[in-house]
C-alpha cells in the first residue's frame, strides 16, 4: 500500500471505511495528519487505540457514515476540527462500493490521490469510472491482491492521481 499511495510529500490523509485504522496508520510519517471515518463505534474506538498505542497523535477518527462525515469535515468541520486540504485519500468500501455522494465529494475535494482498496472489482471500475471521466483522475496502478487462496475473490487496490488540467485539456 505504502508503494502504491506514493506517501513521500502527504501530509494530510483522510481514510474512509477505516476500520481500526491499520491502512491509514500503516502510511504515517512524521509530518502526517490521518483522519478516519468509520460507521461502526467500535472500530472508531479500537482505531483511537490503535493510534496512541503505536505513539500517532496526529490521527483522529470519527464515527459515521462516510457520506455524512466528509462534507461536513470540509465544510463546518466537526467537534472544531476542520480538514482544508486533503493530499491522499484511501477509501475502503463494503462490496457496494462508495456512494455517489460520496464519490461527488471527493470529485470537489480533488485530493491529489486516491488509493482505492475494493474487495468487488465490478464497484471498483464503476467508481474509478465516475471519478476519471467525470473529476479529472487518471488511473495510475493496479494491483491485484490474492488474499483468498482457493476462492474465486481477490482484493484489488488502484491509484489514481489528479491531472494536471492544463496539461490533459480535452479537444471535443
Amino acid at each position: 500500500l505504502d508503494e502504491l499511495s506514493d506517501n513521500k510529500h502527504k501530509t494530510n490523509i483522510v481514510d474512509l471505511y477505516c476500520g481500526v485504522g491499520t491502512i491509514g496508520l500503516s502510511m504515517y510519517a512524521n509530518d502526517n495528519y490521518i483522519v478516519g471515518v468509520e460507521s461502526n463505534r467500535e472500530a472508531v474506538l479500537n482505531a483511537n487505540r490503535n493510534a496512541v498505542i503505536n505513539s500517532i497523535v496526529n490521527a483522529r477518527y470519527f464515527y459515521g457514515r462516510a457520506e455524512d462525515v466528509l462534507p461536513r469535515l470540509i465544510a463546518d468541520g466537526i467537534d472544531g476540527f476542520k480538514v482544508e486540504k486533503i493530499d491522499l485519500m484511501v477509501v475502503d468500501p463494503p462490496r457496494a462500493g462508495c456512494d455517489k455522494v460520496l464519490l461527488d465529494t471527493i470529485g470537489q475535494i480533488m485530493p491529489k490521490s486516491i488509493v482505492y482498496v475494493s474487495c468487488d472489482p465490478a464497484t471498483l471500475a464503476r467508481d474509478a469510472a465516475i471519478l476519471c471521466g467525470e473529476y479529472g483522475y487518471k488511473l495510475e496502478r493496479v494491483c491485484p491482491v490474492d488474499m483468498f487462496p482457493g476462492s474465486l475473490n481477490v482484493e484489488v487496490v488502484v491509484r489514481l492521481s489528479k491531472l494536471d488540467f492544463n496539461a490533459h485539456k480535452r479537444l471535443n
